[in-house]
């Protein structure tokens, strides 16, 4: 049996603005080096991934464009619908390091996104047998038998 991967680092926001009293969200966030295994390149400091179990494909933000800039023939093309309409964007195969663990996924880069990276469940998440949030421990765990 290989060991979980816990992850104790969510994000706390207090949401008070519209609120009589604040209350507190957890949203889950992973770190991660990629690697794009077509050229070797790999991302310098590992880099912050929104943990989103409703997103199919993983997004890579525009802090991965060095991953990509030698022009390679992506995988395939995915349209993704944003608040501002729609983007079609490129597919890759790239490498996740999490936590000493290797993990192959496609992701869709968004050469223009600011915002933190998204980690979809395609190849990602379904490899693990389960996975767990704790709101009262403050921890992420996949498990994966």
């Amino acid at each position: 049996m290989k060991p979980s991967i816990i992850i104790s680092r969510p994000q706390t926001l207090r949401a008070g603005l519209f609120h009589k009293n604040p209350v507190n969200y957890y949203i889950t966030h992973i770190d991660a080096f990629v690697t794009n295994p077509a050229n070797g390149v790999r991302s310098d400091l590992p880099e912050r991934f929104l943990i989103d179990t409703g997103a199919a494909l993983t997004i890579l933000n525009r802090q991965f464009n060095r991953l990509f800039e030698d022009g390679q023939t992506p995988e395939d093309t995915t349209e993704i619908m944003y608040g501002g309409g729609l983007r079609k964007l490129p597919v890759y195969k790239v490498e996740l390091k999490i936590d000493g663990h290797s993990i192959t996924v496609l992701a869709a880069h968004d050469d223009k996104m600011a915002l933190d990276s998204l980690l979809g469940h395609y190849n990602f998440l379904n490899d693990f047998d389960s996975f767990n949030l704790s709101g009262k421990r403050r921890n992420f765990r996949l498990i994966k038998s």
